[in-house]
């Protein structure tokens, strides 16, 4: 008789949710970046300052996006699920963010929904490149 083996995954997390992390700190990390980048160019003069809540939905969007690419491709099953899943994620930390901060209006719902197309159209991309690599 052979014995089975069971492996220990009781402290692995896994893998669906290692990848969703995964993308919602390059979510973070993207939106971030961008946002700097963005308040030095109205900082300059070089953007005008009416332009501040278009470049955040723009912001959020890209965030969400690169966020929904690095989760899919992280992910072995479905794709854009898993992209999905990234904008959603990130759609609840900002939801949480707008909620603590008492910052919740039409324009936050506005860049909030921003975010699921985002991580979808990211795990699209990542599906598309993955069906023209087989």
């Amino acid at each position: 008789m052979r014995q089975i083996r069971k492996k220990n995954t009781a402290t692995r997390i896994p893998p669906p949710t290692a990848a969703q992390l995964f993308g919602l700190a390059v979510s973070l990390a993207v939106t971030a970046a961008l946002l700097a980048g963005a308040a030095a160019l109205i900082s300059a003069g070089r953007l005008p300052e009416d332009s501040m809540r278009l470049v955040t939905n723009i912001c959020a969007f890209l965030g969400a996006l690169a966020g929904g690419l690095a989760a899919a491709s992280r992910f072995e099953g479905r794709r854009l699920l898993a992209g999905c899943a990234a904008g959603a994620v990130m759609l609840l930390v900002y939801l949480g963010g707008a909620l603590i901060g008492g910052d919740f209006g039409g324009r936050k719902l506005l860049q909030l929904a921003a975010l699921i197309p985002g991580g979808a159209l990211g795990g699209a991309a990542s599906a598309l490149g993955r069906a023209r690599r087989h």
